[in-house]
Parts: structure tokens; sequence; C-alpha cells
């Protein structure tokens, strides 16, 4: 059986490593929590405009689109991130949260964002800064999901 091991710098401190597997299970791990938190706002955005049999339908019917889309955009995005972050070694699982809080809001309101931002659409820019935040909070989770799954408990250490 594989667990994680760690690998002792010139420094003195020891630096988590990981294994294919752990990555593999971090990644998929961290698409269902960003497709679970995408739904749960789906469900919030939608109990506000309709009944709540509706809202848990539209929460329903987006779960798998999430996920899916959380997955790629995990191994497109996050992965060259990732060995970007790996190379430099740095491996916390807070840097992973904050990287994700970065990225996710970014790729998933950032370009409808570029296009509306100071256009004189005073209620698109509170509603696109507010998705902003939302994807940004579920961005941080993610990244900590997959650093701690993929690293473990030490990779959190620091």
């Amino acid at each position: 059986m594989s667990h994680a091991t760690t690998t002792p710098f010139p420094s003195g401190s020891a630096r988590p490593s990981t294994n294919p597997g752990r990555v593999i299970a971090g990644l998929l791990l961290g698409a269902l929590c960003g497709g679970v938190l995408v739904s749960g706002m789906v469900l919030a955005m939608a109990l506000v405009q309709y009944d709540p049999m509706t809202g848990l339908a539209f929460a329903a019917v987006a779960l798998p689109f999430a996920v899916v889309t959380w997955l790629a955009g995990l191994v497109v995005i996050g992965g060259p991130i990732w060995c970007l972050l790996r190379k430099l070694n740095a491996r916390p699982t807070r840097l992973a949260a904050a990287v994700g809080g970065i990225v996710a809001p970014m790729a998933a309101v950032g370009p409808t964002m570029v296009l509306t931002l100071g256009h004189g659409h005073g209620d698109m820019n509170l509603l696109l800064l507010t998705q902003a935040a939302m994807f940004a909070a579920a961005g941080a989770a993610v990244g900590w999901v997959v650093a701690r799954v993929a690293y473990g408990r030490q990779g959190g250490a620091r």
C-alpha cells in the first residue's frame, strides 16, 4: 500500500509528496465538491425566484454539469498551475485554496466581467461581483480539497 511520504530538503524541512492515485482522487473529489457548491448556489438563487421544488429541480440538473465543468477546469487550468507550484516546491493546502479562490472566479465570471463592467450596467455589475465572490469561495474550497486529498494531512501543515 502506497502512502504519501516526505522528503527532506537542505533547510531541514520536510515537503509532502504524493502519488498519481492520490492526485486523481483529489481531482475527482475537488470536482465533486465544486459541483455540489455550484448546485447549492443554483438552489439558493432559484429559491429566491421560484418555489422549492423548482429550485431543487434546477439544482439537480445543475449538479452533473457543474461536476464535469469543475473537473475540466481542474485538469485544463489547475493542472498546469499545480505543476508550476510543484516545481517551485510550494505544496500547502492554504496556497491551493488561495490559488483556487483567485482562478475560479477569473475562469467562471471573468470574461463576462471584462465585457460588462464599466459599461453602465449597474445591476449587472452587482450581480457579476456577487457571482465572482461566490466562485472565489467555491474555488478556495475546491483548491483546499484537492491539495488535502493529494498530499494528505501533512500537505496542510504549512
